[in-house]
């Protein structure tokens, strides 16, 4: 899927390392795409989904933030997924993640991402699903959290 006004040139893969601190660029991304109406505007899209990383959460992570999880900007890109969601407003909303999203801190990663969607007023719900119930040679278990908006 490409936006239109954007070439495969553009078609980039980002370091961790180069997204610290991008709050600015950020914005000025938005202002521009914003100018040159190649952005939505809130209420104009139908569905946000993604998956925010998972290496910060994951078990298999011998070195994960367990102190202070929203310190490990990797987690961090909940808060930024679900800031893009009150910012658009869609008709829906998909994410995707590990299920140690809700084991992990005690869950705290999985309910603020639950509590901010339903601070918004959409209808969440969360589910488990087994990867190799759908074809997938293993046996991973993925966690959904579905929300839509209080006009659908």
């Amino acid at each position: 899927v490409h936006w239109k006004g954007y070439d495969e040139s553009e078609d980039t893969w980002e370091p961790i390392e180069n997204l610290r601190n991008c709050k600015q660029s950020i914005q000025d991304f938005v202002r521009e795409g914003m100018q040159s109406k190649l952005l939505p505007l809130p209420g104009e899209v139908d569905v946000v989904c993604g998956g925010p990383p998972c290496q910060g959460i994951s078990g298999y992570n011998r070195f994960r933030n367990t102190e202070s999880p929203l310190d490990d900007e990797r987690n961090h890109q909940i808060v930024v997924f679900m800031d893009i969601v009150k910012y658009l407003k869609p008709k829906y909303v998909l994410m995707e993640n590990v299920v140690d999203i809700l084991r992990f801190d005690k869950g705290s990663l999985g309910r603020y991402a639950l509590s901010r969607l339903v601070h918004m007023n959409y209808q969440a719900r969360l589910g488990i699903v087994a990867a190799g119930c759908y074809g997938l040679p293993q046996f991973r278990l993925r966690v959904f959290m579905w929300g839509a908006h209080p006009d659908e």
